[in-house]
């Protein structure tokens, strides 16, 4: 189990050059590392390692049942996280599960495989300083009393590639129709306006109302978004 308590953000001092934890009982000891750089160590008290990682400060806990150090208390913890993997006794919903009273204690929940066997990988991170309340989570899942926010086993929406490919074909196939019927109507409303003009209206009207019923059943399967046929109408 990896249980780590990091410390609030106001016992973590940014400086021009180095960042420095400022936790009560902080000792820190410089040394060089094999490359001849400076690194400094910190500790709570005389034997607890405080670890730095992207600007943050923690301590590992030995585990949900562990008490808390002498000079570590709620006060000190801003955040902690938790990795632990488990054998698949029973089946696991995968997913984002949170604590029933508290929304900001969450745990992601997937599979993984561990020692040549598949199981789960419970990740909890928890805004609260309590350990307990991260245990009853954690003992939620693990007795399968509590089932997630969001799963990942639902049905996956959208389309795959294969059916996305498929309608661009069939789109592709409708809009070369459409070409063809529109370059048809635009040349037999064209042919209409020349033979009005030619013609006279009165001496060309039935010839007229019968080509504008043949544009009209060759265009009324075509439909417009609704936001065009709005405009339309106007």
């Amino acid at each position: 189990m990896g249980l780590r308590l990091y410390f609030g953000e106001s016992y973590v001092k940014v400086r021009p050059l180095c960042i420095e934890l400022c936790a009560p009982h902080v000792t820190s000891h410089q040394r060089t590392d094999k490359d001849g750089r400076t690194v400094t160590d910190w500790y709570i008290g005389q034997n607890l390692r405080a670890h730095e990682e992207n600007g943050k400060f923690y301590v590992e806990h030995p585990n949900l049942d562990a008490p808390l150090h002498p000079h570590i208390n709620e006060g000190t913890i801003g955040m902690i996280t938790m990795v632990e993997t488990i054998p698949i006794a029973h089946d696991r919903e995968t997913g984002v599960y949170q604590h029933p009273k508290f929304k900001n204690i969450c745990a992601w929940v997937t599979k993984t495989i561990s020692a040549g066997k598949e199981a789960l990988l419970i990740r909890i991170e928890s805004k609260r300083p309590r350990i307990e309340e991260v245990r009853e989570l954690y003992m939620l899942i693990r007795t399968g009393k509590i089932r997630p926010v969001e799963s990942f086993e639902e049905e996956q929406d959208g389309v795959t590639k294969a059916d996305l490919q498929q309608t661009i074909i069939l789109l592709e196939e409708k809009i070369d129709n459409l070409t063809i019927t529109i370059s048809s109507t635009a040349g037999k409303l064209k042919h209409v306006i020349r033979t009005i003009k030619e013609r006279g209206w009165w001496r060309s009207t039935r010839w007229v109302r019968g080509t504008l019923t043949s544009i009209r059943d060759e265009i009324k399967h075509i439909y417009l978004p609704k936001e065009k046929r709005d405009r339309r109408t106007q």
